[in-house]
């Protein structure tokens, strides 16, 4: 089946949150997580239990360095949920994972 269904599903503002939101934890625990492109497009997402979600998967990611602008623009989120779980990244990755100098 692959990831791009569940990127799909993931975009998809017209599916229930709860299929959207297992959609983002499938990416994350089967294969690489979710990728900077998709991370932008969700942060912007209407939804905030799929923003909060979504930022928690990037904290899951295979990734050794983070796209610091993605994880400014979730810190910046007006929803308290968003916002921790942005928080959260910041206090589990390792610290050369976030350079935030760019």
């Amino acid at each position: 089946l692959g990831s791009p269904p569940f990127f799909q599903m993931a975009l998809d503002e017209q599916q229930p949150t709860a299929n959207r939101v297992r959609a983002i934890e499938v990416l994350t625990e089967v294969f690489s997580g979710v990728d900077a492109a998709s991370m932008k497009k969700l942060a912007t997402d209407l939804n905030p239990e799929v923003r909060a979600r979504a930022i928690w998967a990037y904290s899951h990611s295979n990734s050794e360095k983070l796209d610091t602008s993605i994880v400014k623009q979730f810190l910046d989120d007006r929803e308290p949920l968003v916002s921790r779980c942005t928080l959260e990244l910041c206090l589990t990755r390792p610290l050369a994972s976030l350079d935030w100098t760019t």
